[in-house]
């Protein structure tokens, strides 16, 4: 991985059988440093349909050749050694699911088809409290940023936001921002960019926990 079972970089070079399914199975252990945060589980992309189990445990389904997910798979880590095993089923040219040119036996202008793993897979350590998602929309005409900030489920949860130049000064800031609640920035004078003058600004958030416990990402 992260190589379609199809491709030769893959060193598989095999389409699936008659039951549309693949297996994977790999051991892994979470470093030490780790110790205090959830652990995620990230897959950049299946194709098509996957079922994720942990030492056992069955985390959950995921279908869509094109999406990324995840899955937080904190409480069912052992010490020492884990195991991840994945199902993937794709029908390829037999199913109803968008497919493109992908067909089992390509021939002509026809593709090989790509099943299984074809983005990275990785482990991230988070804060219980986490950012989970964050949404920027330019308003040029009223110079303003519109932004939401989305974590895991903590009805206090805050965060702080920071825009800066490309030398680092600030622009615009807010404090306090309740998660999940759309706010607006104000920007003064903004810069726009172009392809004489590719302006970027640098947007940095510090999301709150608890007062004594803050987690920096920009």
């Amino acid at each position: 991985v992260p190589f379609a079972v199809e491709s030769s970089l893959s060193g598989v070079m095999k389409t699936l059988g008659k039951e549309n399914e693949l297996w994977y199975s790999r051991e892994f252990t979470v470093p030490s440093s780790w110790k205090g945060k959830n652990i995620l589980l990230h897959f950049g992309a299946f194709d098509l349909q996957a079922d994720v189990w942990v030492n056992g445990v069955k985390m959950g389904q995921h279908r869509g050749g094109y999406t990324p997910f995840s899955f937080d798979i904190t409480p069912v880590l052992a010490k020492g050694k884990n195991q991840i095993t994945v199902k993937v089923w794709d029908p390829s040219d037999e199913g109803y699911q968008p497919r493109g040119k992908q067909v089992k036996h390509p021939d002509g202008i026809w593709y090989t088809p790509v099943s299984g793993i074809w983005q990275t897979v990785w482990l991230e350590p988070v804060n219980p409290v986490h950012i989970t998602r964050l949404s920027i929309e330019p308003d040029v005409d009223n110079s303003c940023f519109k932004l939401q900030v989305n974590a895991t489920g903590d009805s206090e949860a805050t965060a702080d936001i920071r825009l800066s130049d490309p030398d680092g000064n600030t622009v615009a800031s807010l404090q306090g921002v309740a998660t999940g609640t759309p706010c607006t920035l104000p920007v003064n004078a903004p810069e726009l960019w172009s392809p004489e003058r590719p302006y970027l600004y640098d947007l940095s958030l510090i999301h709150i926990s608890e007062p004594t416990r803050q987690e920096a990402i920009s």
